[in-house]
């Protein structure tokens, strides 16, 4: 497999946490001509737990991943709570809107297992920011 070029990706939360990722792409450092998926993990593990997922995904596809942990896990700041992983998605929705690093009208969400829950509620406030969502093994209820 080829490797990946990435940008590290720093974003202040709403309430000051510090979130730390990755935008990553295949080949040369080229993010703005082709698609990102904003990839919002799952709860177990970190973001680099994933890297040959995201490779996969990159070079098969051929399209950017964004991942950005979020708070309390991998570099990141604070401790997760439902609140605050609203907050995490919010910054990253804005995040993508505004961002010059991609082309911010070809961006999609895949969120799975928690990642899921955090898209869903990323799509209510800010749906028009991406194409399309994929929400992949998000449970249907928390009892």
């Amino acid at each position: 497999m080829r490797s990946l070029a990435y940008e590290d990706v720093h974003l202040i939360s709403e309430d000051g946490t510090k979130l730390h990722g990755w935008l990553m792409t295949s080949g040369a450092k080229n993010f703005k001509e082709k698609d990102t998926i904003v990839f919002l993990h799952e709860n177990a593990g970190n973001i680099g737990l994933r890297l040959d997922y995201f490779e996969h995904v990159c070079n098969n596809i051929g399209c950017n991943i964004l991942a950005v942990a979020y708070r309390g896990y991998s570099k990141s700041e604070g401790v997760p709570t439902e609140e605050g992983l609203q907050m995490d998605g919010r910054t990253i929705a804005d995040f993508c809107a505004k961002s010059a690093l991609f082309d911010n009208e070809r961006v999609f969400l895949l969120g799975r297992s928690l990642g899921g829950a955090v898209a869903a509620h990323i799509l209510v406030d800010s749906a028009r920011v991406f194409k399309g969502a994929i929400i992949e093994n998000t449970f249907t209820g928390i009892s």
